[in-house]
């Protein structure tokens, strides 16, 4: 049976949100790339990268040691020269459409022939749909930002991600963990700072 064999460096958090900051991080700080993003139909979320072995090692340490500073319950590894199955692909999953929590578990890179740039990002995520509509309506309203979109990972934890200027997004987050406090239960809640094209391709577009 056929297989493809990669260097493969993941990072596993609890909650989408944490995910992508670190995956920030790591793909900022190596020469990596990021073939996905992989929610398990739960509470957690893999970022899945490939490189060669060196800038893997690199990006491992650094997402390691960007979890520990955000006190995030995360692992780590490293596997070189892992090989994949063609007939069950472990690292370039396909799309998969999960029944449990009505949405699809991978986030997958988006093809684009010009780059894509962005000021900032910031993410909300909740346990819940009424915490996140009220916080996606509460930073709409404080701040100048745009909806990009909403992921689902499973277990009722909900991400909405919004893009603006810096100062705009951190004051949408800061009015959404409020409205989302009133209401619901806020998992977490980050702001992303010129995020790296590798993260913004993950995005809803």
């Amino acid at each position: 049976m056929a297989t493809l064999t990669y260097n493969l460096a993941t990072v596993e958090t609890v909650g989408l949100s944490p995910a992508l900051v670190i995956a920030d991080i790591a793909v900022k700080a190596a020469d990596v790339t990021i073939v996905g993003i992989e929610g398990d139909a739960g509470h957690r979320a893999i970022v899945k990268m490939v490189g060669d072995a060196a800038n893997c090692r690199a990006a491992v340490d650094a997402a390691r040691d960007a979890a520990e500073k955000m006190h995030a319950e995360f692992d780590v590894s490293l596997n070189l020269q892992f090989a994949d199955s063609e007939k069950v692909r472990m690292v370039e999953s396909p799309q998969e459409y999960s029944p449990i929590n009505q949405g699809y578990l991978h986030m997958l890179p988006k093809e684009s022939e010009s780059e894509i740039n962005m000021n900032a990002i910031g993410m909300l995520e909740t346990q819940g749909l009424t915490g996140v509509i009220e916080g996606a309506d509460a930073m709409l309203k404080a701040a100048d930002v745009e909806l990009v979109g909403k992921e689902k990972i499973g277990a009722a934890h909900v991400t909405v991600i919004v893009q603006g200027d810096v100062a705009a997004v951190k004051a949408a987050i800061e009015a959404g963990v409020e409205a989302v406090n009133k209401v619901g239960t806020l998992v977490a809640a980050h702001v992303i700072a010129r995020p790296h094209e590798a993260i913004v391709r993950l995005l809803p577009q």
